[in-house]
């Protein structure tokens, strides 16, 4: 049956994006984050299937109609900034051929979401990309939710494929869902669909408690103390209902939950081995970014110098559990820089949009600027325990913030124009 649909879905979808970049863009965005060779159990071909979604996407761009236009906008640039610092990293490595290979592997990850994120231009384009991430990512979300709360265990077995295939990388790809669903349903107006949609977010967010990850467990916490502050209505009714969350919260936590918050030893050296390690990890990282502080040990290289920075004791793993200390190991601290400038400045620019919306009432650009602004903080706080740098789903919100923030130019001009008159 799941063959079935999922070939249907396939058939479907090449066929429309034959002659459209907009449904060649949905499709591209599905199989790389629904990941449906995963969904039929065999994700053994599930590089024919990405490659065949690439090809279609350069055929409707060169091809199909004309529904779209290439503008360069400031996620598209700090792509290609990234992209310029591994290529110049990896030349210099002294893991050569692992360092060139991984740039080879980041330009296939970097590269289809510049086109794609570079030639939204219409609002309709960039709900309907929307919906499909939330949609690719939430539906796995929604199966580990509902199979937590069916069997009253954590959900450790959860992935999805590709680098969400770890149990931890899949929880923040989660957490990164979470704000998109939210603010999408908020712009729902059938009452019956909006209900719908919000048991669908409901247990998006489920999924990340039975996940068990301390990472994102604590990256919803944070999201939803944020969420209240970043909002201008009804903050007062909302901060009483966090002050009743923290009441109530951990009585409706499962006991296996709370016994995994309890590892984390606050503001003191960590006793649980798996806490201790990853701090020993994390530190590895920035030791390699001391030695290396220019560009770093190349793109991929980390895992070749890894030992001579790993003390013995920390077992088998070897990454350092930190986008922030990988980043700094592989590409340095020029590396780091542009990495964190790109989300200082978008989130940045997001806020500065959620203000001018709400002045001008414009309610569903604010919220997708808020959307937009919570799922780059997931990843920043998540990420900050987890080791996917060059993460596909990043790097698509990031590209779709900078197509959002020039939908948004031309549409202020439109608001204010009319204002005029």
């Amino acid at each position: 049956m799941r063959f079935f649909l999922i070939l249907t879905i396939t058939l479907v979808g090449s066929v429309l994006s034959i002659r459209s970049f907009t449904f060649a863009s949905c499709f591209y965005v599905w199989v790389i984050l629904f990941r449906p060779l995963n969904f039929v159990h065999d994700p053994t071909q599930f590089l024919f299937i990405s490659n065949w979604a690439g090809i279609l996407l350069v055929g409707a761009l060169v091809f199909g109609r004309k529904d779209w236009k290439f503008r360069l906008n400031i996620g598209g640039i700090f792509q290609i900034i990234i992209l310029i610092i591994c290529f110049i990293s990896s030349l210099f490595s002294l893991a050569e051929f692992e360092s060139q290979a991984e740039f080879i592997t980041i330009c296939k990850i970097i590269i289809p979401i510049f086109i794609i994120t570079s030639c939204v231009h219409k609002e309709k384009t960039l709900l309907l990309i929307g919906s499909i991430i939330a949609l690719s990512v939430g539906i796995w979300a929604v199966q580990a939710g509902l199979h937590g709360l069916l069997t009253g265990k954590a959900e450790t077995t959860m992935r999805l494929g590709g680098q969400m295939s770890d149990r931890n990388d899949f929880a923040v790809g989660i957490l990164m869902t979470l704000p998109i669903c939210y603010y999408l349903t908020s712009n729902i107006s059938k009452m019956r669909l909006k209900l719908f949609s919000y048991l669908f977010t409901l247990l998006v967010a489920i999924s990340v408690i039975v996940s068990n990850s301390r990472a994102s467990i604590l990256g919803l916490i944070i999201l939803i103390i944020i969420q209240i502050f970043i909002e201008e209505k009804h903050k007062i009714k909302k901060l009483f209902l966090l002050f009743l969350l923290i009441i109530i919260g951990p009585q409706m936590l499962p006991s296996y939950t709370i016994e995994r918050l309890n590892t984390i030893n606050w503001g003191g050296e960590q006793s649980e081995s798996s806490a201790r390690s990853r701090i020993v990890l994390m530190k590895s990282g920035f030791m390699a970014a001391e030695d290396n502080p220019l560009l770093g040990l190349g793109p991929g290289a980390w895992k070749v110098f890894a030992p001579m920075y790993i003390p013995d004791n920390t077992g088998a793993a070897y990454e350092p559990h930190s986008i922030w200390s990988k980043i700094a190991a592989e590409l340095g601290f020029i590396g780091l820089s542009a990495y964190t400038s790109m989300f200082i400045i978008i989130l940045y620019s997001l806020r500065k949009i959620q203000r001018e919306s709400y002045k001008l009432k414009s309610t569903m650009y604010n919220n997708l600027s808020k959307m937009f602004q919570l799922s780059i903080l997931a990843y920043c706080i998540a990420g900050s325990f987890f080791n996917q740098i060059y993460f596909e789903y990043m790097f698509l919100i990031v590209g779709l913030s900078g197509s959002f923030m020039k939908i948004w130019a031309e549409k202020k001009l439109n608001i204010e124009a009319s204002y005029g008159k």
